[in-house]
């Protein structure tokens, strides 16, 4: 049932309309928390947290993020965790908190490397590099 609803809140996201995307996705996560749906819930988080990160309200962002990354490792959800982990990352970068970046690019890489996930494992590898560049430059 909360499925649907995720969805009209991608789309909603999509349009660019924020506020029925939160709104939508809201629903669904209240839902999912319901039936005890993690993988749902932590996709939902995710979802959330980038439509905060574009809002510039940083915090709710991160938290959902970490909400998210929180229930992928309760699940084994190795991808799902890179994929926020990565989300997480950029959130740093963005702010300008290149260590923790760092941190997060290099737990992605791990992840990428056990689940034999060589291409990801290249590309988080060389966002990881850009980043530890960009330290350096600013050090």
């Amino acid at each position: 049932m909360a499925k649907p609803i995720r969805v009209s809140g991608y789309h909603f996201h999509q349009l660019g309309d924020h506020s029925a995307a939160l709104s939508q996705y809201e629903t669904a996560l209240q839902i999912q928390e319901e039936v005890d749906a993690q993988h749902d819930v932590a996709v939902t988080l995710n979802n959330m947290a980038g439509i905060y990160e574009e809002l510039t309200q940083f915090q709710q962002a991160e938290t959902a993020y970490q909400r998210s990354i929180a229930l992928r490792q309760k699940i084994a959800d190795g991808y799902g965790e890179g994929l926020t982990r990565y989300n997480l990352a950029l959130l740093y970068q963005a702010q300008g908190r290149l260590e923790a970046a760092i941190h997060e690019l290099q737990q992605v890489v791990e992840l990428d490397e056990q689940l034999a996930r060589l291409d990801l494992a290249a590309k988080d590898r060389a966002m990881l590099t850009q980043i530890q560049t960009e330290l350096r430059a600013r050090n």
